[in-house]
Formats: structure tokens, sequence, C-alpha cells
């Protein structure tokens, strides 16, 4: 009864061991909780990359007079054209003809019909 009248008007009285230990024990899961909720702060949060500088280039604009365009795909073209006409990867009509002469195709075209 003295304690509780002590507590009332904030009198410091010797607490009991029981007090004591509860204090303790409710200060240990109060640190316990502090602990897991930093943890989980920590696990959500994002992480910061840094990454290198990029030289950003001016940005040109995308409407281009048609005589342009048209004068820049049929450059393309041409590149493309070129291309094909010299590269050995690619079959020409003299060398499919021999291939099939080679290989009987147009025997087999005669006696299908």
């Amino acid at each position: 009864m003295l304690r509780f009248i002590s507590h009332l008007f904030h009198l410091n009285y010797e607490s009991c061991k029981g007090c004591e230990v509860l204090n303790q024990q409710l200060a240990i899961a109060n640190q316990e909780k502090r602990d897991l909720t930093e943890t989980l702060l920590n696990l959500i949060k994002p992480k910061i990359y840094e990454s290198a500088p990029q030289v950003l280039e001016p940005i040109t604009p995308k409407l281009a007079m048609w005589s342009r365009r048209r004068a820049i795909l049929e450059e393309s073209e041409r590149q493309k054209a070129h291309v094909m006409r010299n590269s050995p990867l690619v079959a020409k009509p003299d060398d499919i003809s021999r291939l099939e002469s080679e290989l009987g195709v147009e025997a087999e075209l005669s006696r299908a019909e």
C-alpha cells in the first residue's frame, strides 16, 4: 500500500526484486522488437547503385524533309544491294541452273509431267 501511494505522488520508493526482474525482461523484449523492426526495414529499403556518368547527346529533331529521308533510304538500299551482289553466300542464277543440272531436277520435272 505504501508503494502504491508513493507511486501516486511520484516519490522514489525501494522497488521489489520481482518488479526489477519484470522491468529487465520488458527492456530486453523492447530491444528485441527494435532490432527486429530495424532488420525488416533494412531488408525492405531499396539498394542504391552508383553508375558511371553517361554522356548525354542532344536530341535531334525526328521530322525531316521527305527528300532527305528518301535519299537516306536509297543509300541504304544501294549498300544492301552491293553487299548482296558481292556476297559469296548468295546464289546467283548461273549457280542455280548448274546445281539443278547436277541434281537432275529438270529430268524429274519432265518425268512428272
